[in-house]
């Protein structure tokens, strides 16, 4: 029951679909600093003390946000691996009740009371949370920026209760010198939800600050261990260093499926004829049209297209498929845009970045007057993971009006047909078109 409620409460924050045009205008509410009610009592043991550490040549302090559950167990392995890199640690255990907000200033004063008789640098602080320790570890990241050196979320999703509700969490932009490490597995069913939401976070995080995402392959939540790379982010942050983000072996694994593939139809492009046309789709809502030739044989599923919303998805859809259920599918849009080609696919990489999908992009180029890129995503659900290669092509707004063709040719197969894909998108640039019907043109300077 845990994970299908972690799922669903992630599709509720990624409610948008991957091209919701509405983009964050910043970083969501954060923790609220209050307290819901008094926190329960913290137990704070002293672990190991590194060699050398005196009250003259103090080392910084590693704090362990302990899970409820496997407690024990968590504290072993990582007490092992700060020694080696030279921390002194405490781990920090709940007692007599849940991890919550609030616990962020409880954790700052007992260590500031224990600093008197212990080697520990309580100026550099690398926070390890767990589980749902994760709240805590959060609320110190937002409230005591200055005196944390990093900070460690093991299988822990970035939400947090405000008074408006549970919403995303991200870092704010006071925290961009903290590095913050984020752990999960990558099994579907009950961890991969973690994972999208720390892509999401990621996404709309300031700058400045520097998050490494660390996918555990098929591995779940309970399962992300301390390891060599977390060993050598922290040896970095020991020496004091702001250590660059590390791999995302998500990403690296999916360069890799798709690089040869993504190679064969960039060549395709260039020498596949475009497929002979076949019944030809107009479709009209709101203030936009857009009218396209399907390729031969192609058929329109109406069941694939998004309704359009003022506020939300304020562009037209047509959805074509050769088969319907099929793995090869098309989408052919009219996007509210008045500017160049090339920063509506900047925009719509965003927007899937945003919502959570991990998209690869592999080549960029201009031809027939449009922008092209071809490029991966992949995206959760409760059974399994669904990844696409894409083929993209973006138009440009004629004359004063507001919209331009945004065209799709994607295949979810795992050997994708990438002449099939090269020959419907070459028909399909040509017979696409997308007229603004509604406002007065020139006001549009993006997708709204």
């Amino acid at each position: 029951m845990r994970s299908i409620a972690t799922y669903f409460l992630t599709v509720l924050l990624v409610c948008t679909s991957l091209l919701a045009v509405t983009p964050s205008t910043g970083p969501a509410t954060q923790p609220s600093e209050k307290a819901e009610r008094q926190p329960g009592k913290l137990l704070l043991m002293r672990a190991a003390e590194p060699p050398g550490a005196t009250r003259d040549r103090k080392s910084p302090v590693a704090l362990l946000l302990c899970p409820t559950r496997q407690e024990e167990e968590f504290r072993k392995n990582w007490t092992s691996r700060l020694f080696r890199s030279g921390f002194c640690s405490v781990a920090a255990v709940m007692r007599e009740s849940k991890w919550m907000a609030g616990h962020a200033d409880v954790l700052i004063q007992d260590l500031d009371n224990i600093a008197q008789r212990s080697t520990m640098d309580l100026g550099r602080i690398v926070v390890i949370a767990s589980g749902e320790a994760g709240v805590a570890g959060m609320e110190l990241m937002d409230r005591y920026p200055k005196r944390l050196s990093g900070l460690v979320m093991i299988s822990t999703a970035p939400w947090a209760r405000t008074p408006a509700g549970i919403q995303l969490w991200t870092p704010r932009e006071a925290a961009g010198s903290i590095p913050l490490w984020a752990t999960s597995g990558t099994r579907a069913k009950d961890a991969a939800a973690t994972l999208l939401l720390w892509r999401r976070s990621a996404a709309i995080a300031p700058g400045n600050v520097s998050i490494t995402i660390d996918p555990r392959i098929g591995k779940g939540p309970d399962e992300a261990q301390p390891d060599a790379a977390i060993e050598k982010w922290l040896a970095a942050i020991m020496t004091g260093e702001k250590p660059a983000a590390g791999p995302d072996q998500q990403a690296v694994g999916e360069t890799k499926r798709y690089k040869t593939a993504a190679k064969r139809l960039h060549v395709a492009m260039g020498k596949v004829p475009a497929a002979r046309g076949g019944r030809k789709f107009t479709k009209q809502e709101g203030p936009m049209c857009v009218s396209v030739g399907a390729p031969m044989n192609w058929l329109r599923a109406t069941q694939g297209e998004r309704k359009y919303q003022s506020d939300k998805m304020p562009y037209v859809q047509i959805y074509l498929t050769p088969r319907l259920g099929g793995l090869l599918f098309a989408r052919v849009n009219a996007a509210r845009w008045a500017g160049k080609s090339e920063a509506l696919l900047d925009d719509y990489e965003a927007r899937m970045r945003k919502a959570g999908f991990l998209t690869i992009r592999f080549h960029r180029w201009s031809a027939r007057g449009f922008s092209l890129q071809i490029s991966s995503a992949i995206w959760p659900s409760p059974t399994g993971w669904h990844r696409w290669l894409m083929l993209i092509g973006a138009g440009q707004a004629s004359g004063h009006a507001a919209a331009a063709p945004l065209v799709f040719v994607m295949d979810a197969s795992d050997k994708p047909d990438v002449t099939a894909m090269a020959a419907a998108m070459k028909h399909l640039l040509s017979s696409t078109s997308a007229t603004w019907t509604g406002e007065t043109a020139g006001s549009a300077g993006g997708l709204r």
